[in-house]
């Protein structure tokens, strides 16, 4: 990349020359939650946890079934881990979750 700075009267400043890296590889993540053997029920306090390996400036959560969408996750202060308190709703069903940043 190189940039010519111009002011407003035509001076030309010197010229700088920089490389940028493209980061094209997507971040991988480890979902994992507190629900004992997998099972909970209306009422309970499930956290969930998403543990990247690179660092993210926003995550969101969806539970599909489970009434969430696009809800921002709580970052740990390392933007690597990232927190979502969920309270299960009245429903009889699968909660399906996936997340987005």
């Amino acid at each position: 990349m190189t940039l010519t700075l111009t002011d407003a009267v035509g001076n030309v400043g010197n010229t700088e020359t920089d490389s940028v890296q493209k980061d094209n590889i997507a971040p991988t993540v480890i979902l994992s939650h507190d629900a004992i053997d997998n099972k909970v029920k209306v009422g309970d306090n499930i956290t969930f946890t998403a543990v990247f390996n690179e660092t993210m400036d926003s995550v969101s959560i969806n539970i599909l079934n489970g009434g969430i969408t696009a809800q921002a996750m709580i970052d740990s202060g390392d933007h690597l881990t990232w927190n979502y308190e969920w309270s299960v709703p009245s429903a009889d069903t699968t909660a399906i979750v996936s997340l987005s940043g």
